[in-house]
């Protein structure tokens, strides 16, 4: 959650280490929504709002379909001895 900006607010962190961050899908989980009930970066508009939820929807399907890929590939690779 450090990289969420959950413990230490995002604008504190170094410009490089923000960069970085603002691509990680834990900016999604806390910073953005937190930015969208305080009306900051553009969320006053619907166009910011629907860019925020657009990153959050792509973490999601990004996520997911990493999750899946995974899963299928050790389903393929279980061995179960026994009943």
């Amino acid at each position: 959650m450090l990289l969420s900006g959950a413990t230490i607010p995002l604008a504190f962190f170094p410009e490089n280490l923000r960069k970085v961050v603002e691509y990680l899908p834990f900016r999604a989980v806390y910073d953005i929504p937190l930015k969208m009930l305080l009306k900051k970066d553009g969320s006053d508009s619907i166009e910011g709002v629907l860019g925020m939820l657009g990153v959050q929807l792509l973490w999601c399907v990004v996520l997911t379909v990493a999750g899946n890929l995974f899963w299928n590939h050790a389903v393929k690779r279980i061995t179960v001895n026994g009943g």
